[in-house]
This record gives C-alpha cells, sequence and structure tokens, in this order.
C-alpha cells in the first residue's frame, strides 16, 4: 500500500503542477508574443509568492493530522481553524498586492511591465482559495486520501486547460489569470 499511496501522491503532485503551469504554455502557444508571456509570468511569480504561508503550514499539518489517527475531535479542530487563519491571512494579503500591484510592478520591473497589474489582480482571487485548498488536501493526505487529491487535481487542470483555451483567444493574459482563478476555485 505505501507504493499505490506514493504513486497516488505522485500523481497528484504531476496534475497540480501542470495546473499552475499549463497557462503560460498555452498564452505562448495560443498568443505568439513572447512579451505578452514574460508579463504573465511576472504576475504568476508574484501571485505565487502567497502560496508560501500555506505551504509552509501544510507541511506542518501533514504529519500532525496522520499521527492524530486516534483523536478525530482534534483532527475536525486543527484543519478547519489553520484553514481559515490561511484564508484570512492570504485575503489580506491579496488585497494590498492588488492594491500595490502596479506600483510595485513599475517599481521592481519597469514601467514596460505595466500590464503584469491587471495579470496579477486576476490571478489573485484563485491564488486566495487555493491556499485554503492546500490546507485541505494536505489534511487528506495526512488520513491516508490521497486518491481524493488525485481526483481534484486532475479535474481543476482539465478545466484549467479548458477555460485557458476559451478566455487566451479573447482576453490574452487576462484570460489566463481568470481561468487560472477559475480552476483553483474550483479545486478548493
Amino acid at each position: 500500500t505505501i507504493y499505490k499511496y506514493g504513486l497516488t501522491a505522485h500523481l497528484s503532485t504531476i496534475f497540480s503542477f501542470m495546473n499552475y503551469r499549463v497557462d503560460n504554455f498555452l498564452l505562448n502557444q495560443i498568443i505568439l508574443n513572447k512579451g505578452v508571456v514574460g508579463t504573465y509570468d511576472i504576475a504568476v511569480g508574484l501571485a505565487e509568492k502567497l502560496w508560501i504561508p500555506a505551504n509552509v503550514l501544510g507541511t506542518v499539518i501533514f504529519p500532525r493530522i496522520a499521527a492524530l489517527e486516534d483523536d478525530e475531535a482534534t483532527r475536525r479542530d486543527l484543519t478547519p481553524m489553520v484553514s481559515r487563519f490561511v484564508f484570512w491571512f492570504t485575503l489580506f494579503t491579496a488585497i494590498a498586492a492588488g492594491l500595490l500591484a502596479e506600483w510595485g510592478i513599475v517599481l521592481l520591473y519597469g514601467a514596460d511591465y505595466r500590464p503584469s497589474a491587471l495579470a496579477l489582480r486576476l490571478l489573485l482571487p484563485g491564488i486566495v482559495m487555493l491556499n485554503s485548498a492546500k490546507i485541505l488536501t494536505n489534511d487528506m493526505a495526512g488520513r491516508g486520501r490521497v486518491d481524493i487529491n488525485l481526483y481534484l487535481s486532475f479535474i481543476a487542470m482539465i478545466i484549467n486547460i479548458a477555460a485557458n483555451l476559451v478566455l487566451i483567444p479573447q482576453l490574452s493574459s487576462s484570460g489566463a489569470s481568470l481561468a487560472s482563478s477559475i480552476s483553483y476555485s474550483i479545486m478548493t
């Protein structure tokens, strides 16, 4: 069963990674403009920094949930508490990032990258939602239910691909941002 758990967790991680990167690939293939892809990549890189707290707390909660196998009451209290904390912390951080996006991008990268601000703002709702999912997926993994994570990450990836194929031709990098936010929210 350890091999099954490991293989399932690995496949889930692959689908999640593809979900995080398929927008960049499709944007490059559909738009064929390296400048658009570059400005979008800046937005993605900045938005993904907001995943740090959820990644850290998810790494901590996973073994804790696994160790609490005989204490379901504590499990039921711990995960929602951590998930709420991550949600609210990320929400306030995302609001600040959205408000400062244009100024910060121009300061760090120059005025040519100003379009990254809109793409970043459109990514932020999905980032906020996905941070909660990162806590929940670590809870499920700690309970031995990586199969649920596999199914959800696969579905989110398929939705992201479909949404990108529809939205990128119409909205360029803004469409890629919206597609990611949609798939991240559905994943949650």
